[in-house]
Order: C-alpha cells, then sequence, then structure tokens
C-alpha cells in the first residue's frame, strides 16, 4: 500500500509577497501603486472640475470616459506586441514615444493663446502664464 503524503505549501520562498523581497521589483510595483492611484485621483478632479462648469450629467460621464478610452483601446494591442516582441526593447520605444509626445504637448501649451469668448461660452479656458 501507498500512502499518499500532504505536503504543506512553503510560505518562506513561495509566499504571496515574495516578489517584493526584490528591489528592482518592489520599486516598479510601487511606482506602479503610485502613479495609478495619481490617475485615479486626477480622474475624480477632472470629474468634479466638469460638475463646476456644467450640470449636465451626460458631460461628466463623457470625462470619465476620455480619460479611460485610451487605456482600453490600447492595453489589448499592447499586450500582444508586449508578448510578441522583446520587453525591453518594447519598453525603451514606449518610454521613447512616451517622453516626445510629451515635449510635443510642452512645446504646445507654451504656444497656446487664450480664446477670446464672444456669446455664450459652454467652457471656460483660463491660460496662466509664468513666463
Amino acid at each position: 500500500m501507498t500512502e499518499a503524503v500532504a505536503v504543506a505549501p512553503s510560505r518562506g520562498r513561495h509566499g504571496i509577497l515574495s516578489p517584493l523581497r526584490h528591489v528592482v521589483f518592489r520599486r516598479i510595483w510601487t511606482a506602479s501603486l503610485l502613479s495609478n492611484l495619481g490617475l485615479l485621483i486626477m480622474g475624480v478632479g477632472a470629474a468634479w472640475s466638469m460638475t463646476q462648469l456644467t450640470a449636465s450629467a451626460d458631460m461628466v460621464a463623457l470625462v470619465q470616459t476620455a480619460l479611460m478610452l485610451p487605456v482600453a483601446i490600447v492595453s489589448a494591442p499592447a499586450a500582444a506586441i508586449a508578448d510578441t516582441f522583446d520587453r525591453r526593447k518594447v519598453e525603451l520605444v514606449a518610454l521613447s514615444v512616451d517622453s516626445q509626445l510629451g515635449k510635443l504637448f510642452c512645446a504646445n501649451r507654451k504656444s497656446a493663446r487664450p480664446k477670446q469668448c464672444r456669446g455664450d461660452c459652454h467652457v471656460r479656458e483660463v491660460y496662466t502664464d509664468s513666463g
């Protein structure tokens, strides 16, 4: 007769928090957590600002849609690309594109001029130039 031996799972090496033992993973995980928290706070602030601009619930909902739609559209192709190609190269390309877009938006913002409101304005545009 053979006896079945029950083996208890080892919590020391393969526990749920074991990846946090690695410094690099812990830093990336913490940065991702804080970034996502910041995005959620920004979403609440944007929706709150829209409630100050208009009483329309549709417009408030459109703000949330505008914040989450790019994530919904890009996440499936991004996952396929990350699984197909070398992840380091994908990350470098993505960070380069993100950096260039950030520079483009910054340059566009510096050259922006406030629009003159004639008649009934639906959205107030406030530009503050610090220099």
